[in-house]
């Protein structure tokens, strides 16, 4: 595995490989930072301190939904829990769970961010066919489906008016150079 400052590396020259192929250099792209179970809070500080310095912007971050990664950093020190804090939360609770009724249960299960941005409560299980995971636990309910589509799609909503989220797109996202 490589370092969360490699990572950042490798994941900044990608989104540059990709803008020069597809002519987007100058556009704004959202930089989200997407950790899993094996992540530690120094990982996420180093990956955040990595891409705020290679590109002045803080991403948002993306958290696999796993008691393991709960208690890491739950147990984060102070100065971990602020600097990862200063990051925007994309939630991820797309699977009814007794234990985190709404949004604010898992963010308070983390005991890092006060507030979250995004909200993905409509996931896909990849296990040799697409299977629908979506949130429906009490008055928050979900569709499998979105629309007319045929399969189940990962669905994200922003937790603000249309205007924040356009600032919000603005702070976090990178014009790729």
């Amino acid at each position: 595995t490589a370092s969360p400052v490699g990572q950042a590396d490798h994941y900044i020259e990608r989104l540059r490989v990709i803008a020069a192929s597809r002519g987007l250099q100058g556009q704004r792209i959202l930089l989200v930072g997407d950790f899993d179970t094996k992540s530690s809070p120094a990982d996420l500080v180093a990956f955040i301190d990595r891409v705020e310095q290679r590109t002045g912007v803080l991403p948002a971050i993306y958290l696999e939904n796993s008691d393991r990664l709960r208690a890491s950093l739950s147990r984060a020190t102070p100065a971990q829990k602020r600097r990862i804090s200063q990051c925007p939360y994309w939630i991820a609770l797309y699977s009814a769970d007794d234990r985190f009724e709404t949004p604010e249960d898992l963010m308070n299960a983390y005991g890092v961010w006060n507030d979250w941005a995004m909200w993905q409560y409509a996931g896909v299980e990849w296990s040799g066919r697409s299977v629908p995971k979506h949130y429906h636990y009490g008055p928050w309910k979900a569709p499998a489906y979105f629309g007319s589509m045929d399969r189940p799609l990962e669905h994200n909503a922003f937790n603000g008016s249309v205007g924040e989220m356009n600032r919000f797109w603005a702070k976090h996202s990178w014009a790729v150079q």
